[in-house]
């Protein structure tokens, strides 16, 4: 009887084993895999409006020195993520701004972000995706430097928006 037992005790134990084991295949090879691709994805997401929201907070700069009656300066960070161009349009009055993104099935509104396919020796590398945040119609700064990453770097500087004598200027710190 004592044998028994333990022969259904350790029948128990290894199909619990099994079970558990196919349960970890299962997610090893169907769940991490997804989380991946999302993660990813996310990655992408916040790289576009992470050049959105540069793009805003220096369209609002100028905005403030266009609209302010005498000199004034204001100095204030951005951060631009890996492979992210800024960009003073001023012939359209605007401020245009690029990323270089991996996972275009992210981008969630395609007609704000216009994007397209990157070509790099006929091997598609990514996706190019572009906008631009609108200006008023005298904030003009002639002297306004496109700022650039390349490759994996990020960066995170200080910009120095000035009006003196009613010009504008833009300086990267």
């Amino acid at each position: 009887m004592a044998v028994a037992v333990l022969s259904k005790k350790g029948q128990i134990s290894v199909e619990f084993i099994l079970l558990v084991v196919i349960c970890l295949i299962y997610i090893a090879g169907a769940i991490w895999p997804i989380m991946g691709q999302g993660a990813d994805a996310a990655g992408d997401v916040k790289a576009v409006a992470d050049a959105k929201l540069s793009s805003m907070k220096l369209a609002k700069a100028l905005n403030q020195a266009s609209l302010s009656s005498g000199d004034m300066k204001k100095t204030f960070n951005l951060y631009l993520g890996p492979d992210s161009v800024i960009a003073c349009d001023f012939p359209n009055n605007e401020i245009d701004y690029t990323v270089t993104v991996s996972y275009i099935n992210a981008i969630s509104n395609p007609d704000t972000v216009n994007c397209s396919q990157v070509d790099v020796a006929g091997e598609p590398v990514g996706w190019r995706c572009s906008s631009s945040v609108e200006l008023l119609s005298g904030a003009v700064a002639p002297s306004c430097p496109a700022m650039q990453t390349g490759g994996d770097t990020s960066l995170f500087r200080s910009v120095v928006v000035e009006k003196q004598a009613g010009a504008i200027s833009v300086e990267w710190a």
